[in-house]
């Protein structure tokens, strides 16, 4: 995906979540432990899914994977021709 693509694909994701989020904190019909799970469920969602993004997003890691692939690829042993 492309930098704006990224970056609009992040901010329908956190839009998602605060509705989540204020569905969960709203006095809906669920009991109360039901809402707490769910809330801890979606906060535990939203730190990983932000942490993963920022790292994949970072230069560092693209760098890291692109290293990682050259490596893989020059330990791959050559096929001999028959």
């Amino acid at each position: 995906m492309a930098e704006g693509e990224d970056d609009a694909f992040f901010a329908a994701l956190e839009n998602q979540c605060k509705i989540i989020e204020t569905a969960l904190l709203s006095k809906c019909n669920m009991n109360q432990q039901m809402r707490e799970e769910a809330r801890q469920a979606l906060g535990e969602l939203k730190s990983s899914v932000y942490r993963n993004f920022f790292t994949i997003k970072s230069e560092k890691f693209v760098e890291a994977c692109k290293e990682s692939l050259k490596d893989a690829i020059s330990s791959v042993p050559k096929k001999k021709k028959v």
